[in-house]
């Protein structure tokens, strides 16, 4: 009897370990998932941000301004999110300081530095995101924005030169990357989507028509 009581603890002792080790991988997951949309947010709102930029309608200061607050709110969320990943605490801190740069800037008005601001803001990104997403997919996308945002910069700073290097670089990435069949499949159509919206930047920039990579660039964010 006493044999039987035993192994009934003990079975119920796996049980526990099982649901338990269960319910907090089944948690992170949901915390992962939550992280993604917040980034994806944060995403957007950059994507809005540099939309604005190059229209220069009356009130970009202001609706520029607007968007870097719901940024600043949702980085609040994420730092408690991404609690956990000790080693992107240095991250998340940086990603917050080149917002309030971003602030700072435009509270003097000074809006020829926003571009700059946002791209040193978004290179950042993609270092949050493979600290704790595993699909490297999804790196990767973040990485090409950064890069394509890169581009943008050094183009609008008229370095044409290293703004060409940097497209080539990418022009490279991409074409190893269209071989990835699990990249293909999980892309599908937008792949060839972003293949000619990269090969459109590119030529404007070996162009140097400002106006034209712009306008491409703008194209670009829509392709997402």
């Amino acid at each position: 009897m006493r044999k039987t009581i035993e192994i009934i603890l003990i079975i119920i002792l796996i049980l526990i370990l099982f649901t338990g080790c269960s319910y907090n991988e089944s948690e992170k997951i949901s915390i992962n998932d939550r992280i993604n949309e917040e980034i994806n947010y944060i995403d957007v709102r950059i994507s809005s941000i540099l939309n604005k930029y190059f229209e220069r309608k009356d009130d970009v200061l202001v609706s520029i301004y607007d968007d870097l607050e719901k940024i600043d709110n949702i980085l609040d969320v994420l730092v408690i999110d991404l609690s956990e990943y000790d080693l992107l605490k240095d991250q998340i801190l940086s990603l917050r300081t080149k917002i309030n740069e971003t602030f700072i800037s435009i509270e003097n008005e000074q809006i020829d530095i926003i571009l700059d601001n946002i791209n040193d803001t978004y290179s950042l990104i993609p270092r949050i995101v493979e600290g704790y997403n595993q699909n490297s997919n999804d790196v990767y996308i973040y990485d090409l924005k950064a890069s394509i945002l890169k581009c943008i910069t050094l183009s609008n700073k008229l370095m044409w030169d290293e703004a060409k290097t940097e497209i080539e670089k990418i022009e490279n990435n991409y074409n190893e990357k269209i071989n990835d069949i699990n990249f293909i499949n999980e892309l599908q159509y937008n792949s060839n989507k972003i293949y000619i919206s990269v090969e459109e930047i590119s030529g404007a920039i070996k162009m140097e028509q400002l106006n034209l990579v712009n306008t491409k660039y703008i194209e670009f964010l829509d392709v997402f």
